[in-house]
């Protein structure tokens, strides 16, 4: 694809339609270097653009969108084996897909099958993005060996930038692999080499499990649950932390007494005596 294929609604109200570009899943390529357009300009929601393969090649002028300016923002599938993002030899660059974030939730979902190929799905180049849903989707591992960024800028339905990462799993649909795994990349220094930064209220998703983005401290009594303080309004939540933290203000606390416990815990011990 060098040229341009259109899906877009030009009446207010209605949502993008849908554009499949399809190859072989044995041996197949999709090259696209030109525009693919499924937006909702004029009110609606975006549509879908599916491009897969068994490869699937991006040009940094490429052009994907399905942006609902007055809607909510469509989806942009990649289905191909093995799909890596790097500034070179890879199958489309960090910038690219950085770029194509703007109007797209980009999902890139692997499969494995056929000789070499192991259904990775490798993160060798950064990528920034600040509105939309990155969804990572590996018929085996999700390797991150450069830094992610997400910052907390809004989308125009009010949606933060978002990672969604899914390896798979005993119970994933691709029967070729049985489990999978998230790595994080390190070098030979043993420092990380591969992370997700966070500039701003940011949600990741791991296998299915989202997690609260923990920035700050909070304040005495809070009664939010994104601050490291409020977690104890929602103890069943699962969270992360997205920066480091100074926790220096919380001496005058509560009188003098500091930081509160997050939570605390009934039970009793093996002699029936009960104790928090």
């Amino acid at each position: 694809v060098s040229g341009t294929l259109d899906a877009s609604t030009q009446g207010p109200g209605q949502s993008g339609g849908m554009i499949k570009v399809l190859g072989g899943m044995q041996n197949g390529t999709v090259n696209v270097s030109g525009t693919l357009n499924a937006s909702a300009p004029n009110g609606g929601n975006g549509g879908f653009i599916e491009t897969s393969a068994a490869h699937v090649q991006v040009a940094d002028s490429a052009r994907i969108t399905t942006a609902a300016p007055l809607g909510r923002t469509g989806t942009w599938l990649i289905d191909p084996h093995d799909y890596t993002i790097a500034s070179t030899s890879g199958d489309i660059t960090g910038a690219a897909l950085s770029t194509q974030l703007g109007s797209n939730n980009v999902t890139i979902s692997s499969s494995a099958g056929g000789s070499g190929v192991n259904g990775d799905v490798n993160v060798n180049d950064g990528v920034n993005w600040n509105a939309n849903t990155l969804t990572l989707t590996a018929a085996n591992n999700v390797n991150v060996n450069a830094v992610m960024t997400m910052s907390g800028s809004a989308s125009p339905t009010g949606a933060n930038a978002s990672l969604a990462l899914n390896p798979a799993t005993a119970n994933g649909a691709d029967a070729a692999v049985s489990t999978g795994t998230v790595v994080m990349g390190r070098n030979s220094s043993g420092n990380f080499t591969g992370r997700v930064d966070f500039s701003g209220s940011g949600r990741i998703t791991i296998s299915g499990i989202p997690y609260n983005v923990i920035y700050s401290v909070g304040v005495a009594g809070d009664t939010g649950a994104m601050t490291l303080q409020g977690i104890q309004n929602n103890l069943t939540g699962s969270y992360a932390l997205g920066s480091n933290m100074d926790a220096t203000a919380t001496s005058t606390w509560n009188s003098g007494a500091g930081f509160a416990p997050i939570g605390s815990y009934n039970y009793t011990t093996n002699i029936g005596t009960p104790f928090t």
